[in-house]
């Protein structure tokens, strides 16, 4: 399911703000953000934490996974090289003419393509911190990152930038479509769900009555504000 999405590393406020999710941690996900703890009045990074630790340890509970910090790290890792992909192209778009430049990272000042080693700082930051460069520590663990997700870059550069460039949003939309079926048999068990896009954020109210499908315009607009 398309929908526009901010440039460049923006802070985290809800969800991942990665491309996909698994349907299952969005299942999930509709369930915590339909019966948020008091944690959740928090905004911004202590939001965000606090959904991440729910949805953790649900996963952990059903399937035993999510639990060591191998698993974690290479799910996260995975997920920066998917961005740094994705950013990849956005670069050579806005380079090319293809985008305006607001488009093409205008928010964070990219008017030409970044180097590997600055893309790999980047995608340090938005997923592995945010890291203080003021203190040595924090500088050090950055780069160290930094370093790792730039090794896995020049590997396997060309999986994720085929992988960004050739997927396929027809599998995307089969899981939007299973799991609208499965909010509305929880829906008419008394069961409420917030639904999510395919990064597991909220879909507001005004984005749902864009996409065209009656029964998540239903779900959205008729859940408890």
């Amino acid at each position: 399911m398309e929908r526009q999405k901010e440039e460049g590393p923006q802070p985290n406020t809800t969800g991942s703000r990665w491309e996909d999710r698994p349907i299952v941690e969005r299942l999930l996900l509709s369930l915590i953000d339909a019966n948020p703890g008091p944690e959740f009045k928090a905004s911004g990074k202590s939001r965000f934490a606090a959904r991440e630790r729910r949805l953790k340890k649900a996963m952990s509970a059903l399937f035993n996974v999510g639990t060591t910090a191998k698993g974690e790290q290479l799910q996260t890792d995975n997920r920066a090289l998917w961005w740094m992909a994705s950013q990849h192209h956005k670069d050579l778009a806005g380079k090319s003419g293809r985008f305006t430049k607001f488009d093409a990272g205008g928010m964070n000042g990219h008017y030409s393509p970044r180097t590997e080693r600055q893309l790999a700082k980047d995608a340090s930051n938005y997923f592995h911190g945010p890291f203080d460069e003021n203190v040595p520590s924090q500088r050090q663990q950055r780069d160290s990152v930094a370093e790792r997700l730039r090794k896995k870059w020049r590997q396997q550069r060309d999986l994720w930038l085929g992988s960004f460039l050739f997927s396929d949003n027809v599998d995307q939309l089969n899981d939007m479509h299973a799991l609208i079926e499965i909010w509305v048999k929880l829906r008419a068990a008394s069961i409420e769900v917030v639904p999510n896009w395919s990064d597991g954020d909220p879909i507001s109210e005004e984005l749902a009555k864009k996409t065209g499908l009656r029964q998540l315009i239903e779900l959205v607009t008729s859940r408890p504000s």
